[in-house]
């Protein structure tokens, strides 16, 4: 070994590791069935291995990896499943051909095709037999598109088969990851499914997309997933079925929020949760509203509106004793900022300001209101009371009257309130510049200080002795 020359190693061993092989997998315009046709090709041609290199090039995706060639699947297995009897080994072998050379960057054969039936199983809700699809075989006066069969070229139909085969289709919501740059797909490509009875497509897609992102973030592959494809497979009869794609820089996971994992796992902690409070045993309950309101602003985050929603929905847990996914076990350790920033961007303001503002007036709610309630509800209630009053403020104004009639009445139980001792001197001159000169700006602030108040605010453990329950709990940590 002492005279190899290293330096022309790379020239002297090039396909090390397997040859390089890229692939050419163009999209027809249906995302779950171009997915699956995606995962279907990297399978059959490229192998679920270590290094396997994605790219969305708009019209077609592009997947590269070193490739062991004998070590591939033969794609002659997934014509047979196919061929139902119809096609000749010549023709086989035909298709193969034309598959390979297709992938590999040629004309894409349209010809021979196959109607969409058995072994594949929905493919995509939007290839369906006929405009009514199985609906209109129940109704013999209205088959408008009864007995009419789709028809898909037969290389399309190898690839959606190929990549059904690691779906388990069982459930009514099917999920499939798009990743964009280098993954392992033999770790992290996963596809995903909704269990039976979850009641709502929205709150599904929110859940699993909240299930993939931790997941991911766990194995270091958080950044490269790009989309998440979906496909529902409801009874005809009674729902209507879709499929379609979720981009994810348009969801608070997005890549380039910069978000810690940590948020988004518990995220996932507290919404599943809250889910199984919103439907119990089927049925709805009061806290459907609140899981919705946490499902449309993970979703469109970017909506102002989505926020207000989601802080009134977190204002009615807390009242309820309820953990909200801005506050964790650690009361050093919040995601208000992270929340705010992915529906307002860039603020001008002083977080620290209106965080001590907030507390201020949560000891004065717990002196004037709650401190001389023994019963739990009751508390809570009075706590709820005030905070709706301050919520429907409209002006900054009535927002400071209502602030300092309840600081006034708190400081009349306990002198203490607004001093350093307690963390509560905010700089007024800083909460003013906070607040802005618009309406417009009133309400970015108000919603902040909302997320602050609950925050600070713990209704049912505080102690008539303490001044601040957080400041309480800091000097316990």
């Amino acid at each position: 070994m002492s005279g190899f020359d290293w330096a022309q190693a790379a020239a002297s061993i090039p396909d090390f590791g397997g040859q390089l092989k890229t692939i050419q997998v163009p999209k027809t315009g249906l995302p779950f069935f171009d997915v699956l046709r995606l995962y279907g090709a990297v399978d059959l041609f490229l192998g679920l291995q270590q290094s396997v290199e994605v790219h969305d090039r708009g019209s077609d995706w592009q997947a590269t990896a070193r490739v062991r060639e004998q070590r591939l699947k033969d794609p002659s297995a997934v014509a047979l499943l196919l061929q139902k009897g119809k096609l000749r080994k010549t023709d086989q072998r035909l298709v193969e051909d034309q598959l390979a050379a297709a992938l590999l960057g040629g004309e894409w054969p349209t010809q021979p095709v196959r109607d969409l039936s058995v072994p594949l199983q929905n493919p995509d809700s939007a290839l369906k037999d006929g405009i009514r699809d199985t609906a209109a075989s129940t109704y013999r006066g209205l088959e408008s598109g009864y007995g009419l069969n789709v028809k898909i070229p037969m290389i399309d139909a190898i690839l959606a088969l190929a990549g059904q085969a690691r779906i388990e289709q069982v459930a009514n919501i099917y999920f499939l990851p798009v990743f964009e740059g280098k993954v392992d797909f033999s770790k992290v490509v996963s596809p995903l499914r909704a269990w039976r009875n979850l009641p709502n497509v929205i709150c599904a897609k929110v859940l699993t997309l909240l299930a993939l992102k931790t997941s991911l973030w766990m194995e270091g592959y958080d950044y490269q997933l790009s989309a998440v494809a979906f496909n529902t497979n409801l009874d005809s009869r009674a729902n209507y079925n879709y499929s379609g794609l979720i981009q994810i820089d348009s969801t608070a996971l997005n890549r380039q929020a910069g978000i810690d994992g940590h948020f988004f796992q518990h995220y996932y902690l507290t919404f599943r949760a809250l889910m199984e409070q919103a439907w119990s045993a089927g049925k709805a309950t009061n806290k459907v509203d609140d899981a919705l309101a946490h499902a449309y602003w993970l979703m469109e985050p970017n909506h102002p509106k989505h926020l207000a929603s989601l802080i009134t929905s977190m204002e009615r847990q807390h009242r309820d004793d309820f953990r909200t996914v801005i506050a964790t076990r650690s009361p050093r350790k919040s995601f208000v900022t992270e929340v705010f920033k992915m529906s307002y961007g860039q603020w001008n303001g002083d977080h620290q300001s209106v965080r001590k503002f907030a507390r201020v007036v949560s000891t004065s709610i717990w002196n004037a209101r709650q401190k001389g309630e023994k019963d739990k509800d009751k508390q809570r209630k009075a706590w709820y009371d005030e905070v709706t009053m301050l919520r429907s403020t409209t002006s900054a104004r009535s927002f400071f009257e209502r602030a300092l009639i309840l600081i006034e009445q708190g400081k009349k139980e306990n002198a203490f309130i607004g001093s350093g001792s307690g963390d509560e001197d905010f700089d007024p001159s800083q909460l003013i510049h906070s607040i802005g000169q618009s309406r417009s700006d009133f309400e970015t602030f108000r919603d902040l200080f909302r997320m602050y108040l609950i925050l600070e605010s713990v209704p049912t453990s505080q102690t008539a002795s303490g001044n601040n329950a957080s400041a309480q709990q800091d000097g316990e940590e």
